[in-house]
């Protein structure tokens, strides 16, 4: 068909994605030897725009009379038309999300003989928004680990975080997750 030859319309599509990674670090042997400090940020940014135009035109369905006549029968959609106008409606559709992730960690890890002493506290943000839709979902917290080995042969970690998202009630949207572990190798 004439219509199937011409198109059916058209579709444009523009996308536009930023993605970044940083992260600084500071050795502390200053201070103590095997302490470190360390900033890191991530982005991710993202923008789409879509504009569909499109025209439509009669079509039809064969089918078999469902009486049993053997006759073929049609099913029609749509208007009747030999213009084959592209119509001047169309849709479109802007889509736009960013995402910044931060993160501050002190560490520390050393070893004096057989023993192994490893420590970190961190301080995590992360907010992702898609403007005009929705507010912005930010989870934030503290993380800590305090581990400890001996001869490389037993170990005894504890880690905890004090982690939070927007989206739950503002009384109860933190919470405190601790964790223990001991090994023998």
């Amino acid at each position: 068909p004439v219509a199937e030859v011409l198109g059916k319309g058209w579709f444009n599509n523009h996308t536009r994605v930023i993605e970044a990674n940083f992260t600084l670090g500071q050795n502390l042997d200053f201070i103590t030897k095997g302490l470190r400090l360390e900033e890191s940020i991530a982005v991710y940014s993202l923008h789409q725009q879509k504009y569909l135009k499109s025209r439509t035109y009669q079509m039809f369905e064969p089918y078999l009379d469902p009486a049993g006549t053997g006759e073929v029968l049609y099913n029609t959609y749509g208007e009747a038309a030999t213009t084959f106008d592209i119509t001047n409606t169309g849709t479109s559709y802007n889509n736009m999300q960013t995402r910044i992730q931060e993160q501050v960690t002190l560490r520390y890890a050393r070893t004096f003989g057989q023993h192994g002493v490893n420590a970190f506290v961190m301080f995590h943000n992360d907010k992702y928004s898609i403007p005009d839709q929705r507010l912005g979902l930010v989870t934030r917290g503290f993380l800590g680990r305090a581990a400890y080995d001996w001869n490389r042969k037993a170990y005894v970690s504890f880690d905890c975080s004090y982690m939070g998202k927007s989206v739950y009630n503002p009384d109860h949207n933190m919470g405190f997750f601790p964790s223990l572990s001991a090994a023998y190798v």
